[in-house]
C-alpha cells in the first residue's frame, strides 16, 4: 500500500484547479493525502502526520485559516482533511459527558487506540456491554468535536464576508462499524 499513487492519467482536483489559476491550499492530518501519493499541485500544503505536529481538527483548521487569509481575495481551493474520528478516540469534553455513562470506570475511560480496537475486532480482547457503550461514546465525542470545529470555521468565513461565495463539500473516507450489526 505504501507504493499506491494516483494515476497521472486522471488529474487530482488540486492539479486541475491550479492550472485554472486557483491558489491551491491543502492542510490535512491524513497521511495518504500527500505529494508522494499523487497530490502534488499545492500552492501551500502541510500534512500534520508527516510534520509530526498535532493532528487535532483545531490545529489543522488554524493552519488553513492562516493560509486562507493571505489568498482570500483571489480564486482559491482549500482542502482540509481532519481525522479526529479515526483512532485513537479520546474522551472529548464536553461531549463525552453527553454520551457516556458517568459511572463507567473501565479500561477505555479516556481513550482507545488502534491496537485496542484491532484486538477487539480480532477477538483477542473481550469487552463488556458497558465497554462497548463507552467506546461508542468516545467515538461520538470525537464526531461532535470535529463538527464543532467545522462549524466555527464556517462562522469565520461568514465573518470574513466570503461565505456566500464559498462552495463547501464535506465528505468522509469511511465510517466505523460499532456493533450495529453484532
Amino acid at each position: 500500500r505504501a507504493q499506491q499513487k494516483l494515476t497521472p492519467k486522471i488529474p487530482a482536483l488540486d492539479q486541475v484547479l491550479r492550472k485554472a489559476g486557483y491558489k491551491t491550499l491543502g492542510f490535512t492530518a491524513n497521511g495518504w493525502i500527500d505529494p508522494r501519493h499523487g497530490y502534488s499541485a499545492w500552492t501551500t500544503f502541510r500534512n500534520q502526520i508527516h510534520a509530526q505536529d498535532s493532528m487535532d481538527a483545531e490545529r489543522v483548521l488554524s493552519l488553513a485559516r492562516a493560509a486562507l487569509k493571505s489568498v482570500s481575495k483571489q480564486k482559491w481551493f482549500l482542502y482540509v482533511g481532519t481525522i479526529d474520528t479515526h483512532v485513537p478516540w479520546r474522551a472529548r469534553k464536553p461531549w463525552i459527558g453527553k454520551f457516556a455513562d458517568a459511572a463507567y470506570n473501565g479500561p477505555y475511560k479516556t481513550k482507545i487506540n488502534g491496537i485496542g480496537v484491532e484486538k477487539i475486532v480480532q477477538g483477542k480482547t473481550t469487552v463488556s456491554d458497558a465497554d462497548k457503550r463507552h467506546i461508542v461514546a468516545l467515538y461520538d465525542s470525537n464526531v461532535s468535536y470535529q463538527d464543532e470545529q467545522l462549524g466555527a470555521f464556517i462562522e469565520e468565513l461568514k465573518g470574513w464576508g466570503i461565505w456566500d461565495d464559498t462552495l463547501l463539500i464535506v465528505t468522509s473516507d469511511h465510517g466505523d462499524e460499532l456493533w450495529e450489526n453484532g
